[in-house]
Order: C-alpha cells, then structure tokens, then sequence
C-alpha cells in the first residue's frame, strides 16, 4: 500500500513549534489513592489537535498486531485468553 498523506499546516514553522523544549503542556500533580504525587502533563490545544490527527491519519491504518487486545475495537481480555 503507498499511500500519500497530506498535512495541510505540516509547513516547517508550524512543525517548529512542536520541537523539544517548547512549552507544549500544561502540568498537574494529582494525589494518588495510596499516597504520594502523580505529574499529568496535559498536551495543549494545538499539539493535541496535531496528536489526534496524526492518530487518525496514520496511526489507525495501521492494523493492530494479533497479538494486541487492549484497546483495540472488538477485542478484550476474554478474546486474549481464548486464542491461547
């Protein structure tokens, strides 16, 4: 399968503001249940809208491995222990 895929914003300028070390996150330290911190860093509105189109660009194409069950439409644990 040679498919193309288009990115409309994908210009060198947009894709730069995505580079390591910009400010793409927002971050949050949540209580855990038994103690102590967890960080959640939470990716902005643009990095997330660039995220989810790569996701449904390119990402969902691709077929999951058979072996993958979480996750993945139509499939659970139960489907995971029956096909051993």
């Amino acid at each position: 399968m040679n498919t193309r895929l288009k990115f409309e914003s994908a210009q060198p300028s947009f894709v730069a503001q995505f580079s390591v070390g910009a400010n793409n996150y927002r971050y949050r330290w949540l209580a855990k249940r038994r103690g102590g911190y967890r960080l959640i860093e939470i990716p902005k509105p643009r990095l997330r809208g660039l995220q989810r189109r790569v996701l449904r660009r390119i990402l969902e194409q691709v077929p999951a491995h058979d072996g993958a069950h979480g996750c993945v439409s139509g499939r659970s644990t139960i489907t995971a222990a029956l096909t051993q």
